[in-house]
């Protein structure tokens, strides 16, 4: 039988939906974060993305792996729900997944990682395709999303009627976490494919909180239909 773990999910009663969303700067330069990944975006397209349905339209690619993995690049992508549950047969969890893949050793995305104040682990490329979006689910747990490549088309929502939120994340240099233990989807409204980092973590939300300093939400962070992001 298995129980879910302290990282799991929450009881609607308890939860503050005033956490669903947060953003933080932790140091990123948006500009060497941008310029890097779009030279490695041919490699990374060359190996091929980890892709799930028919159509392809969620794919992703890991930053980190777990040591001895034959599968270094693709064994963390996708759904896995066991990692956050507790069975005596089944020892992996997020946290397994710390160790940065040899692409990215010496690259600004190792420097990323280390700029967060917790360990962070199972970092990994999420792309999104246009006129596409994900089912509506909810994780084991919560996630940092940091944008690299996107525009005010793309969104991430909450849509259930107590706690409905819209949110866009530019791909400023801002980190955000996200409850995505609670019902939620993303779309891609736009016309080229989004990118984000997805990060997980197995330290507390409350010690997430205490440790990082939280920005205020601005017109940037709210969906708009001009696809070249200015505000009318």
């Amino acid at each position: 039988m298995d129980k879910i773990t302290k990282y799991g999910l929450y009881n609607y009663d308890k939860f503050n939906f005033e956490d669903l969303i947060k953003k933080y700067d932790i140091g990123i330069d948006s500009r060497n974060m941008i310029e890097e990944f779009k030279n490695l975006l041919p490699k990374i397209d060359s190996m091929g993305w980890w892709s799930v349905g028919k159509q392809g339209h969620q794919a992703q690619f890991a930053i980190q792996s777990r040591i001895g993995s034959e599968d270094p690049y693709y064994e963390s992508c996708g759904p896995q729900p066991m990692l956050n549950k507790e069975y005596d047969s089944y020892t992996l969890t997020e946290g397994s997944y710390n160790i940065v893949n040899k692409m990215f050793t010496n690259t600004y995305f190792e420097k990323i990682i280390n700029m967060f104040p917790f360990e962070v682990c199972r970092v990994r490329f999420l792309r999104l395709s246009s006129k596409a979006c994900y089912r509506f689910h909810r994780d084991m747990t919560y996630k940092f999303h940091i944008p690299v490549i996107t525009d005010p088309s793309n969104m991430m929502i909450w849509p259930e009627q107590t706690h409905r939120h819209i949110v866009h994340m530019p791909a400023d240099g801002h980190v955000y976490f996200t409850e995505t233990a609670i019902p939620h989807t993303a779309l891609n409204g736009g016309s080229n494919y989004r990118y984000h980092i997805v990060v997980s973590s197995m330290v507390e939300r409350d010690q997430v909180f205490a440790s990082l300093q939280e920005k205020d939400f601005d017109k940037t962070n709210y969906p708009s239909l001009d696809p070249e992001g200015e505000w009318k």
